[in-house]
């Protein structure tokens, strides 16, 4: 079986591969610094927790994606927090949400009003699963503290197999 030259060609007609090789080359240093992109770890003060969960929204629509953290904290107690991100770094939101450890977190807006609700699931402090829902009811702003308005929207706490 002999192999036809032509199908393996590559560009104009009458252009030779070796020909092709140093555009080809040209090509590909060019991309390189696209290749060669690296990310750069910046120090953020967020907690290192083992085991963890840590997704990203925009819980107060200020056009900065905020971070959940949860996980194991000290003296290996359940945490969760919910971390802002503001213009000078994260800070702390100081809303209470229930420690969980081997979290598993999603943002979505499951009552369609525009704002990111909160899923949680995970094992509380005493190791029993929990699955909790909590409704955004949006970011209230007074002279002297800034609080979310959340309501658990739908609990459930059960033991493992049920």
């Amino acid at each position: 079986m002999t192999l036809n030259p032509r199908l393996y060609e590559f560009g104009p007609p009458g252009t030779s591969v070796t020909s092709i090789r140093p555009l080809f080359l040209l090509a590909l240093l060019s991309l390189r610094p696209v290749l060669a992109q690296q990310f750069t770890v910046i120090a953020t003060g967020l907690p290192a927790y083992p085991q963890p969960c840590a997704i990203w929204g925009d819980s107060d629509r200020d056009g900065r994606l905020d971070i959940l953290v949860a996980g194991m904290g000290k003296r290996d107690t359940p945490t969760t927090t919910l971390f802002r991100n503001t213009s000078g770094g994260f800070v702390d939101s100081g809303i209470v949400l229930p420690g969980l450890a081997r979290a598993s977190a999603a943002w979505g807006d499951f009552d369609k009003d525009g704002r990111l609700d909160l899923a949680l699931t995970g094992l509380t402090i005493t190791g029993l699963p929990a699955t909790l829902i909590y409704r955004n009811n949006d970011l209230v702003t007074s002279s002297h503290s800034q609080k979310f308005k959340w309501s658990l929207a739908l609990t459930f706490l059960a033991s493992c197999g049920i």
